[in-house]
């Protein structure tokens, strides 16, 4: 038997979610979009939201459908939800991009994984607990960051700054020495971290939103499974949405933004034949 939990919720209430999640008791798909600063061009027609469902979407039918391993099933999707972009510049360096973690039950007992960009996935077996993410974009502008963070949230300073960064971290996007996340160019699903595991008890799958819950409190991943345990998924991206209302000039947590979209999938695996 397979227990799932998950929750998500939008940043800001008059945007769309940019994450997406869609989990099985053999395959799990976890997105979170990069959409960037409104007053920013993307060259896209769609939206950050539209990419990652239909990105998404075709992951999840894949996973379930196809025996080909995980970054095959990932390029092909990038190509496919690529050719939907009717009438978008996607060679434009703010085109829709998302990170990617995928989860899928490969045989009896044996799990594979893929993550690429910054979200998180936790695997927990008999023997240990492993966190996967990949945070190259935190050394792709180190500078515009500080200045950014230099200024309190809210201010037109520390908008000014945001814009910078963003714009630095799209010039390095999925470029050699940058970052990779998957936008419209197939190549970068070579560049995923991808792997195997066994006697998996339990998988959590965390946006970097979620992720704020252990930086306002200074806790550990460890930390983070016990509190999933006692109050669930939805109790602690409500306690993120706490301590972001009570730091509204990131004072305690210096960030891009005030809010950011939030989602946690929490996956316990029961019975032998995992």
């Amino acid at each position: 038997m397979t227990h799932i939990r998950t929750a998500t919720t939008p940043g800001s209430p008059t945007r769309l979610n940019e994450d997406f999640t869609a989990v099985t008791d053999t395959a799990a798909v976890l997105l979170d979009g990069a959409g960037g600063p409104a007053s920013l061009n993307s060259g896209c027609s769609h939206g950050t939201p539209w990419f990652v469902r239909r990105l998404g979407a075709h992951l999840l039918h894949s996973m379930l459908t196809s025996d080909q391993k995980l970054p095959d099933l990932l390029a092909q999707a990038i190509t496919d939800v690529a050719a939907a972009h009717t009438g978008c510049d996607l060679r434009h360096h703010g085109t829709p991009s998302t990170t990617v973690v995928l989860l899928r039950r490969a045989a009896p007992g044996i799990w594979e994984y893929l993550v690429l960009s910054d979200s998180t996935l936790v695997l927990v077996t008999d023997q240990a607990v492993q966190t996967i993410s990949d945070k190259r974009i935190d050394d792709v502008a180190t500078v515009e960051k500080q200045r950014m963070e230099s200024h309190p949230l809210g201010s037109k300073e520390h908008h000014r700054a945001r814009l910078a960064k963003v714009n630095r971290e799209r010039d390095w996007r999925n470029r050699e020495g940058g970052h990779w996340t998957a936008a419209s160019d197939s190549d970068v699903a070579a560049h995923a971290i991808t792997g195997t595991v066994d006697h998996l008890q339990r998988a959590v799958l965390l946006t970097d939103g979620a992720e704020r819950w252990m930086h306002f409190t200074d806790r550990t991943i460890k930390e983070l499974l016990a509190a999933l345990d006692e109050q669930g998924p939805a109790a602690i991206i409500a306690q993120v949405r706490a301590h972001e209302d009570a730091d509204p000039k990131g004072q305690t947590l210096p960030r891009a933004k005030h809010r950011d979209d939030a989602t946690i999938v929490d996956i316990h695996l029961q019975g032998a034949s995992r």
